[in-house]
């Protein structure tokens, strides 16, 4: 009898135990899924201040980033699984700003930038982004018009990664302002 009641014990004790193992499991998922969002909050914070950082005339200079080649009128496709929301931006009836329609652009039109595919020169904005987080990570970029205002672009960056066989995303927004014509010539 105690023999039986010894491996009811033990039968008892083991499912306890696969449950608390499992529950370690999932709880190292979520910690690693969460760390990942953390990185990626980051990186998509650490690209919108380097933008900020460059200013609308050097971003829309001559060889600024938000012009051709890199500047594309369509998603690229090495990012279309990480756009999101930004293929549906504002603006449509709008015309793009004219150091846009410089490169071609046509109203209604957003530039999209597969950062991640961009020299090494534009890689340098983020310095912080690291060979590991070049094979996690996706870096999307999407600019266009403010639709009442042309004066101020919109700069939605979207930093995707894959995680448990579906896509993640970080999104972050900026307004990036024409300092000639707000009155204040700063940028902010």
């Amino acid at each position: 009898m105690s023999l039986l009641e010894g491996l009811i014990a033990t039968l008892i004790l083991l499912t306890g135990m696969v449950g608390v193992l499992q529950g370690v499991a999932v709880a190292s998922l979520q910690n690693s899924m969460a760390t990942r969002q953390a990185r990626a909050s980051t990186i998509a914070t650490e690209l919108i201040a380097a933008m900020e950082g460059q200013g609308r005339k050097r971003l829309l200079g001559t060889l600024g980033l938000f012009i051709t080649p890199q500047c594309s009128s369509t998603v690229p496709s090495g990012v279309t699984a990480f756009t999101g929301s930004l293929t549906s931006t504002p603006g449509a009836a709008s015309a793009p700003p004219p150091s846009l329609t410089a490169q071609g652009f046509t109203a209604g039109q957003t530039c999209y930038i597969d950062f991640d595919a961009l020299g090494a020169s534009y890689r340098g904005l983020t310095p912080g982004y690291s060979l590991q987080d070049n094979t996690t990570y996706q870096r999307m970029v999407a600019v266009w018009q403010h639709p009442t205002n042309p004066e101020v672009l919109y700069v939605g960056v979207n930093v995707g990664w894959r995680d448990a066989g579906q896509v993640r995303l970080v999104k972050r927004f900026t307004a990036i302002y024409d300092t000639s014509t707000n009155q204040t010539n700063l940028e902010f």
